[in-house]
């Protein structure tokens, strides 16, 4: 637990910050839905024929393809070498 002057700072930051994303947490709930279909008027046009979405398709998708099978390698990879280290560590950080 911190004292002296670093604890009335921090205690003072952590309130600040919980009410800073409690009011941000009820305004994006009730708010934002309002002003987005205030804003947001009209016909939407289908993203299929937006040229800007097509054009960044066009050059996400063949770089998406030929980086999938290596994303997926190393996610298993990443999934193996954590449970190795968990195994390794099993009950050193327990109380018991």
């Amino acid at each position: 637990m911190l004292t002296g002057q670093e604890g009335k700072l921090f205690h003072a930051l952590a309130y600040t910050k919980t009410f800073i994303l409690l009011v941000d947490a009820i305004l994006m709930v009730t708010l934002a839905p309002v002003l987005i279909s205030f804003f947001m008027k009209g016909k939407f046009r289908d993203e299929r024929k937006n040229p800007i979405t097509r054009l960044l398709e066009k050059i996400y998708e063949p770089i998406a393809r030929t980086y999938e099978l290596a994303q997926l390698t190393h996610y298993l990879m990443e999934i193996r070498r954590t449970k190795l280290i968990a195994s390794q560590r099993q009950g050193k950080f327990s109380n018991g």
